[in-house]
């Protein structure tokens, strides 16, 4: 009744009629949240149609095609869009408030939010929608990935391109170089040596391989270079481990660094490794099993079960740190000589 009754003195103010009060207060209506009716008489209002337009760009401002779209005003789906090769998707709707959801994205592009609220009035029409672009392009942000073997490279006059590989460690070489090419590790330069040659031994941060390796090709020129560079693993990597047999061993370990063997076990029973090192870390692992035993104190001794044909890998460092030499045993035994 209440509501009626308002309704009836807003009428009556807007027709003329003879009250106390002589202005209508709705010569000019007020729909603040868009549902087409007045917020102050109540009158129905005539929807507004207006042409939208969503565009979508990269971090580098750069349009994103075939994206889908669908706007939906609750459970109403309105328009389903596709971005064209401005980045751009447009329609006419009634203005208001609706969600904007996005569905569908090529690969290496990612939204920075899949729901999106959007109001769409006379005077917010325009709308821009942020993307990820993650697909590698050569800058430090997006380096280009590179697998072992060799790679060619382009490098225009004064360009760096970055390169990103897994790994724990890795040689990158460039065989007859320019004098103005070079491979940049975070803030050293490696030139050519009188050969031509460029060698750079990269390694992963805190040895870790899934933080990977970095590096960059830096032309100084004033012409572009086509290069072939060469990514392989080093001897005694884990990609690249030492093959070693039963007996002793002598390993060379540079400063903080990390050598691998591989063992072929050619019976079943157990291969153990003793070591009177009291600096070693040493890890056993038989690959093929899973089963991996490690000790990180002192003089060693580790074994693990295999069964013929099972990969054994030994992996051996330094609490030292530095540059040192570790002479170990790798040993074969029927019965567990943890035991004995």
């Amino acid at each position: 009744m209440k509501k009626i009754l308002t309704y009836l003195l807003a009428l009556t103010l807007c027709l003329g009629l003879p009250l106390a009060l002589t202005s209508c207060k709705c010569d000019t209506h007020t729909d603040a949240d868009w549902n087409y009716v007045c917020d102050v008489c109540e009158e129905a209002l005539d929807p507004i149609h207006v042409d939208y337009t969503l565009t979508i760009l990269d971090q580098d401002d750069l349009p994103v095609e075939g994206v889908t779209l669908t706007l939906t005003q609750g459970d109403t789906t309105v328009a389903t869009l596709t971005t064209n090769a401005s980045g751009v998707a447009s329609g006419n709707v009634v203005a208001g408030a609706y969600t904007l959801t996005v569905d569908d994205y090529p690969i290496g592009y990612y939204p920075a939010n899949e729901t999106i609220p959007l109001l769409i009035t006379p005077d917010v029409s325009a709308f821009t929608i942020e993307f990820e672009n993650t697909i590698p392009n050569g800058t430090a942000a997006r380096p280009y990935p590179v697998i072992e073997d060799e790679n060619t490279a382009t490098i225009a006059s004064g360009q760096t391109m970055y390169y990103h590989a897994f790994g724990v460690e890795r040689i990158v070489k460039i065989e007859n170089a320019p004098a103005t090419l070079a491979i940049v590790v975070e803030d050293t330069s490696y030139t050519p040596d009188e050969s031509g040659t460029i060698e750079v031994l990269l390694l992963a941060k805190d040895g870790d391989a899934r933080q990977g390796l970095s590096f960059a090709i830096a032309n100084t020129g004033a012409e572009e270079v086509t290069v072939t560079y060469v990514m392989q693993s080093p001897e005694g990597s884990m990609e690249n481990p030492y093959a070693v047999t039963l007996g002793d061993t002598t390993a060379q370990l540079r400063a903080g660094g990390v050598v691998f063997y591989l063992l072929i076990a050619e019976a079943d029973g157990y291969i153990a490794f003793t070591t009177e090192n009291g600096t070693s870390i040493a890890q056993l692992y038989n690959l093929t099993s899973g089963r991996v035993e490690e000790d990180r104190d002192g003089a060693t001794f580790l074994s693990v079960p295999v069964t013929a044909g099972d990969e054994v890998r030994l992996e051996l460092s330094s609490s030292l740190g530095a540059e040192t030499t570790i002479d170990f045993t790798l040993a074969f035994s029927e019965t567990n000589p943890a035991e004995e």
